[in-house]
């Protein structure tokens, strides 16, 4: 009998996705690399590479169970951490076409961790865990193959700062680098054809900025969020979050966008439906500059669609189809 060789599978991307991806797939195979373009470990704050830290990333019900289920334990971990929490619906003051609607709570754990404070928590639980390791500051090149192109066999990686190329041979391949994706260009490449992508213009446009209160909007509520309408394409998340602070990312739809000047964003935010948040603005001190973020179409890649894909790889956009499922090589 030959042999067993230790199987590896390698995650492209160590943001949230990836860090999920790695975390079920331990339970799996014998290791586990996370490739990340950024310096990951031991990091406590918003990433370049990933843009999103810098905003508010509410984080589901669902979400929160599922993260508990994976990490028990971690819940009361990031709350221990300075984190603030409520019923997600009780605790939540919604506005919805310029209304205030009436609270109940729902028995639903709201976790209300800025991202880069959720991303912390979760990556020291994920690399915690013996068989996976990660490799920092590496960019992801492309993927290797079998000679008919019919099995993905690994990736390849070279460090940002220049240097040598690597292959990393794997088991499978986890694409989790999301909007921006190269996975349809390699399939492209490699013959599979043309994923086929569904997209709607939503003229979405935000902007973030933290604050130290020295008065209290809330009294008693976690956040306050007024929705935006086609009457009021204007909405916000006003919340309470960790290190003491609130965030505010104000946003607008159909491209009617906040400005990041000062006065402007005080300005945009007078008009939401929920008077309270520009009342508070106006004795808060900021923390920080105005950050915008530009959303203009949805995507969703349509993988499952595809005739033929090859085995071995898997994109974070789509379920894993039968044939990707990889299997001990003797």
């Amino acid at each position: 009998m030959a042999e067993e060789t230790k199987t590896r599978a390698v995650v492209l991307g160590g943001s949230l996705a990836g860090l999920f991806a790695a975390r079920v797939l331990s339970d799996a195979y014998d290791e586990v690399l996370v490739v990340d373009r950024d310096t990951i470990v031991g990091v406590a704050e918003a990433r370049r590479s990933c843009p999103q830290g810098k905003h508010i990333n509410g984080l589901l019900a669902r979400g929160q169970l599922a993260m508990e289920e994976m990490y028990p334990g971690i819940t009361e971990e990031i709350f221990a951490d300075g984190v603030p929490t409520g019923d997600l619906c009780g605790n939540v003051r919604w506005y919805f076409n310029g209304v205030r609607i009436q609270q109940q709570a729902a028995g639903l754990t709201c976790v209300s961790a800025s991202r880069p404070m959720l991303e912390k928590h979760i990556r020291r639980r994920t690399l915690d865990i013996a068989n996976i390791s990660v490799l920092e500051r590496h960019a992801v090149l492309g993927i290797t193959t079998t000679a008919d192109k019919g099995t993905i066999t690994g990736a390849r990686v070279q460090p940002v700062e220049g240097g040598e190329e690597k292959v990393l041979d794997a088991d499978l391949v986890i694409d989790a680098t999301g909007r921006g994706s190269r996975t349809p260009v390699w399939l492209e490449e490699l013959g599979y054809g043309t994923v086929e992508e569904e997209s709607k213009k939503v003229g979405l446009g935000y902007v973030t900025q933290h604050y130290r209160l020295k008065c209290d909007p809330y009294h008693g509520d976690l956040s306050i969020n007024p929705v935006a309408s086609p009457e009021l394409p204007r909405g916000a998340i006003f919340t309470k979050t960790d290190g003491g602070r609130v965030e505010l990312t104000a946003y607008g739809i159909l491209g009617d966008h906040p400005p990041t000047d000062q006065q402007g964003f005080y300005d945009f935010v007078k008009m939401l439906a929920a008077p309270e948040i520009h009342e508070a603005l106006m004795q808060a001190e900021p923390l920080d500059e105005p950050v915008a973020f530009r959303f203009p179409t949805t995507l969703r890649r349509r993988y499952e669609r595809m005739t033929k894909l090859p085995a071995a790889c898997w994109s974070s956009a789509t379920p894993s189809p039968a044939s990707t499922r990889s299997t001990r090589r003797a």
